[in-house]
């Protein structure tokens, strides 16, 4: 986890070094000032009330301070309050200005990373358990950095001036402070394992618990048209109850070792107190200094039990919560290969060299020493059985997976070495899904293009596609609704290809660009690809035999992709 700080928190600290300068200043004076000495003026104070039988004289404020009179001391009691309440606002402004960003800063930090982890490593992402982690996480390092700002080192820092100070009053009492303080940590640190585990454990449900809610809500319709309401909800609430019994169990385990450093905190209070009465019963001490002592075992008292209960609820049990994560975080704050070339891509001639291919560590080879060449505007059908690597490669082609061992070209440079805004644009890749914005059919084709209402609507009539969209009441300023749900999927499909056939590229690849359409759109679609591709690099990925004699040149993955190099090379070779 240590590797981490320094992404998650030490840059955010000299982002703002000037704010945690001040803090810091502020923090040094406010707690010895209200912690020590003010139970000094209050111990001097009972104890001069008693010496100065004329308590009513004509001094100036000025003579009461310098004769350390009651009146005098008073004054410069009221006097640190004032000054402590004067540095209260400083580090409250300071905090403030702090606090509320550094979730700013992890969410951006972390949804950045994401955004470019997966760009060169595409997943499918747990909707909700991301967010649900995303949300965890950040909450609850924020959480424990502010405990630690405004009361754990603050706190701390009290103590350990409180010890040195009752040494200084009393070296017995300062023993036994000290003594109580080692066991206390002591026994934080022994049990760290005991509220650690419970809290990793509790946050592991949480995240499935998303999970179960957020896949509850992507396939809402399917529970309905199934009947299967009843059972869903029991299901949500078994994780709702599980994640419910872990959270009381680490709470518990939170009392019991609160309890414990209570217990140990109050033994040693009271063997001090004790003591010390002892002495000042038997007159070995002065009133004075044993008001003050009584008042600094207090304050001692106060902010160790507090700081001992915020290690164990703000400081144990959120690390519990980001170790869950820890993966997840090293994975996407990792460094990222650097890629430096750009306009490169002028042509469109493609090389796949010796290509191995496998999604993780075990799993099957999808792609096995594949070769292959394609020449700029060359139009190429991919085919293979279901499951041979046709999509795969393509998606190797955009950078998205990146392949075991082996290399792809364009126009004879690496593609690892190619920025991917230079790639993806100049590489286009029209995937089988047809998600759509929850925007207007429009703005949905005009998504990541420079392109005018009037174009589109010249191409779209062009190509006789009004019929695709003659349903829609608002025609092609009709909002698409959730995912498209508002739209047929033949609608769908077709605002997909015309997004990105109107993009500027050298390449384009089609997946399955027929699929979900009715016999006349089809013919209209291969017109569209042939006509408004004719100077670009042509890939379609196809099971669609309709198509194949628009191509130049058809290329069999599952005859490519044999484990026996002869093989691999006749298949090249044909």
């Amino acid at each position: 986890m240590l590797d981490l700080i320094d992404v998650l928190l030490i840059d955010y600290i000299k982002q703002n070094k000037l704010k945690f300068f001040i803090y810091l200043l502020t923090i040094l004076f406010i707690f010895p000032l209200e912690s020590a000495y003010l139970s000094k003026l209050y111990g001097d104070l009972f104890e001069s009330i008693g010496k100065f039988s004329n308590l009513h004289n004509n001094y100036s404020d000025k003579q009461h301070i310098l004769s350390y009179t009651p009146k005098g001391i008073i004054l410069i009691i009221l006097t640190i309050w004032f000054v402590i309440t004067f540095l209260y606002y400083i580090k409250n402004t300071v905090q403030e200005s702090l606090i509320p960003y550094y979730p700013h800063y992890l969410r951006t930090l972390i949804m950045n990373n994401l955004i470019d982890t997966h760009r060169d490593n595409y997943k499918d992402i747990q909707a909700g358990k991301l967010i649900g982690r995303i949300l965890s996480v950040t909450t609850e390092i924020k959480d424990a950095i502010e405990w630690n700002l405004s009361q754990a080192f603050p706190e701390m820092l009290a103590v350990i001036v409180l010890i040195i100070y009752l040494f200084y009053l009393e070296p017995v009492i300062g023993t036994i402070m000290l003594i109580t303080f080692i066991l206390i940590m002591s026994m934080i640190f022994i049990t760290f394992n005991y509220i650690f585990n419970a809290s990793v454990d509790r946050e592991s449900t949480y995240l499935k618990m998303c999970e179960n809610i957020t896949d509850n809500f992507d396939n809402l319709l399917q529970i309905y048209i199934n009947s299967q309401e009843e059972e869903t909800k029991d299901l949500n609430n078994y994780f709702s109850e599980d994640y419910a019994s872990k959270f009381t169990n680490q709470k518990c385990k939170e009392k019991h070792i609160s309890t414990i450093a209570q217990i140990i905190g109050n033994i040693g209070y009271s063997i001090s107190l004790l003591f010390i009465y002892n002495k000042y019963a038997t007159k070995q001490i002065s009133t004075s200094k044993f008001i003050t002592i009584i008042l600094v075992l207090g304050n001692y008292l106060g902010y160790m039990l507090s700081n001992t209960n915020g290690i164990i609820s703000f400081c144990i049990a959120r690390l519990g919560t980001v170790h869950e994560s820890l993966a997840f975080l090293r994975e996407i704050l990792k460094k990222k290969r650097k890629r430096t070339l750009t306009n490169v891509i002028n042509e469109g001639n493609i090389e796949f060299k010796n290509i191995v291919f496998k999604y993780s560590e075990g799993s099957k080879v999808i792609l096995n020493d594949v070769s292959f060449k394609i020449a700029k505007q060359e139009k190429v059908a991919i085919i293979g059985r279901s499951g041979s690597g046709k999509t795969t490669c393509m998606k190797m082609l955009i950078g998205i997976h990146q392949p075991n061992s082996g290399n792809i070209y364009v126009d004879n440079k690496n593609i690892k070495d190619i920025k991917f805004e230079h790639l993806r644009e100049n590489v286009v890749y029209i995937n089988q899904r047809t998600n759509l914005f929850q925007d207007s059919v429009l703005n949905n084709i005009k998504f990541g293009n420079n392109v005018t209402t009037k174009e589109i609507e010249y191409v779209i009539k062009k190509y006789q596609l009004e019929s695709v969209y003659a349903g829609l009441n608002e025609g092609l300023e009709t909002n698409t609704g959730v995912n498209g749900g508002n739209l047929s999927l033949g609608m769908q499909k077709v605002t997909i290809l015309l997004r990105g056939i109107f993009k500027k590229c050298k390449i384009i690849i089609f997946d399955e660009p027929l699929a979900g359409l009715d016999a006349n759109t089809r013919q209209k679609v291969i017109k569209l690809i042939t006509e408004q591709c004719s100077d670009k690099t042509v890939i379609v990925i196809t099971h669609d035999k309709e198509i194949l004699p628009h191509m130049n040149r058809i290329i069999n993955i599952s005859d490519l992709n044999n484990h026996s190099s002869s093989n691999n090379n006749r298949a090249i070779a044909a």
